[in-house]
């Protein structure tokens, strides 16, 4: 799916609130001296040079995220209104597969153009 390790550190992040991804990429690339440049670009043209993302990459992300599992405390309410654990593991586990699916068709599909 074109996922680096800094994205997969965000994603491990974004299972408390998906909002928690972007300030997780935030940290990490500012965590590495990338704004202290003398023109100060701003972080989204910064992760671009540094990391090689593309457009595929960002559509394989949002993607990924969009069909990401909305948060815990939202796995909490479903093990506590359904009182299943194998109702609340498929609600946790199915969209994150799901997920990579379709990000890595995405991403493959723009390495072939």
């Amino acid at each position: 799916a074109g996922f680096g390790w800094r994205m997969n550190i965000a994603i491990i992040s974004s299972f408390a609130a998906k909002e928690s991804l972007v300030g997780t990429l935030g940290a990490i690339f500012s965590s590495q001296g990338v704004n202290d440049t003398a023109d100060d670009k701003g972080l989204s043209i910064s992760m671009a040079e540094q990391s090689g993302w593309t457009v595929w990459h960002a559509l394989a992300i949002l993607g990924f995220i969009a069909m990401f599992p909305p948060c815990l405390a939202t796995l909490v309410m479903i093990r506590h209104e359904t009182w299943s654990n194998r109702l609340t593991a498929f609600a946790g586990i199915y969209p994150i597969i799901l997920g990579f699916i379709l990000a890595v068709c995405v991403f493959q599909f723009g390495q072939l153009i």
